[in-house]
């Protein structure tokens, strides 16, 4: 190597030493990485994606070097290098455009939907078969049932969320075929203290009803602007009927609906 010639090796680059932080960061870390982490790791994997291909550009432009050993005996002569090029290029450019796409899809894995913006991600084929049923059993309109999206479930009960116009609504159903309840906020109220859904501990089967909560408590089930998915808590000693936490009509005609299933 002559003198004053120094050889850059993976350690030494900046970039890729702050992607490979990064990625320990993400990968390597429990719990969920921040957003501003994960956007750094994706804007550096395209910076050096974009880099390799501009280099690869590069090469293929260069000349063919005048001093190549010829090919040995009976052996079939290499392609020129000025057809060669092209097709590295080629390759490296299918290459860039695939790494690409898929750090679309690695970032909504690692950063899941928060709040309204789980609109803006296309349902699975399994959820819309499912929201053809939910729509159904809870007679939403046609403009509504396009944005139904699934929020998961938790204490018996299934959670879905839509939109209805300017406003956010939140339909849950508890297991076994029971009624579908539905509850709507403005888009404002919702950024301001979201959705919730107020459960009687007693309505809870025995299966699904968390060992901690008894069956004079309330459970909430709740769904903010900054909510991955559906969360619950329990109130203790909060029964319905109280002057602390009084029914709604949802809650009142959900209750009614599974003492009368309970005693048929």
């Amino acid at each position: 190597m002559p003198q004053g010639t120094e050889m850059r090796t993976e350690a030494e680059d900046p970039l890729e030493r702050r992607r490979d932080e990064l990625r320990r960061i993400v990968y390597g870390t429990p719990g969920e990485p921040s957003p501003d982490v994960v956007d750094e790791l994706v804007a550096i994997e395209q910076e050096l994606v974009a880099r390799d291909f501009s280099t690869v550009a590069a090469e293929s432009a260069e000349p063919p070097s005048a001093a190549e050993d010829p090919p040995a005996e009976g052996s079939p002569p290499d392609p020129p290098p000025s057809r060669r090029w092209p097709f590295v290029a080629a390759a490296a450019l299918a290459l860039a455009v695939v790494a690409i796409a898929l750090l679309g899809p690695a970032r909504d894995l690692l950063v899941p939907p928060r709040g309204l913006q789980v609109f803006e991600q296309a349902p699975s084929a399994t959820e819309l078969d499912r929201a053809r049923d939910v729509s159904e059993a809870a007679h939403l309109d046609p403009a509504s049932r396009s944005s139904l999206r699934p929020l998961g479930s938790a204490v018996g009960y299934e959670v879905w969320t839509y939109r209805d116009g300017d406003r956010v609504c939140l339909l849950t159903q508890r297991d076994f075929w029971f009624a579908w309840i539905s509850s709507c906020v403005t888009l404002d109220e919702f950024r301001e203290s979201g959705l919730v859904r107020r459960i009687p501990a007693a309505e809870i089967s025995d299966l699904t009803r968390p060992s901690p909560v008894e069956p004079g408590d309330l459970v909430v089930l709740e769904w903010g602007p900054w909510s991955t998915g559906v969360e619950w808590r329990a109130v203790p000693g909060g029964a319905p009927g109280s002057r602390a936490t009084p029914m709604t009509y949802e809650e009142w005609a959900s209750r009614r609906t599974a003492a009368r299933l309970g005693g048929s």
